[in-house]
């Protein structure tokens, strides 16, 4: 008879096997977020360009004058996607409000219907002490009559990321860039 000797994995060995995978897919997934980030910033000046496409033809048809909002905000589009608890509201937890009227006046140039309106992806902004800030935002119009130029906000995920062609980016709550957008 011969003696066959069964040898297995030593208990250092799995460690280190695991450990490498560990590494490894931690890499990964800081890869796959970082690319969905970039996805999104590049949706959300999407967005932003497709509306400022959308006053500059409204503004032609209405001999150059953009929608007044008096003294308000208003957010643009229709925000089906907010929770009921918030309204229709969008901007940092629900702080700014659609304005039925404005997306009227805009929906001509989005097919049609105010439902038809572009909306950015919410995202929750995070604090040391964990989310502080549901953001339901954006993009914002705001024309106040007798001040500076109509304009459209939005934010983009991330310090130092790159706005729209146009657009003054600037540090904002929770490690994200305000995008500004002058309307000429």
């Amino acid at each position: 008879m011969k003696n066959i000797s069964k040898r297995g994995f030593t208990l250092i060995e799995l460690l280190v096997v695991t450990s490498i995978i560990s590494l490894l897919s931690s890499v990964v997934l800081s890869a796959v977020n970082s690319a969905r980030g970039k996805a999104e910033n590049t949706a959300r000046n999407r967005v932003a360009e497709e509306y400022l496409k959308a006053f500059a033809l409204y503004a032609s048809d209405n001999n150059g004058n953009y929608p007044s909002t008096g003294s308000t905000q208003f957010c643009l589009g229709e925000y089906a996607i907010v929770p009921p608890s918030i309204g229709n509201a969008c901007g940092l937890n629900g702080t700014t409000f659609v304005s039925n009227s404005l997306n009227a006046a805009l929906a001509p140039y989005f097919g049609g219907t105010a439902s038809s309106l572009p909306v950015m992806v919410p995202f929750t902004l995070f604090g040391a002490l964990g989310p502080f800030y549901t953001s339901y935002e954006y993009p914002i119009y705001e024309n106040v009559p007798g001040n500076s130029p109509a304009r459209i906000y939005w934010v983009l995920r991330g310090t130092s990321q790159k706005c729209t062609q146009g657009a003054i980016g600037s540090w904002f709550l929770g490690g994200t860039t305000m995008c500004m957008l002058m309307l000429q």
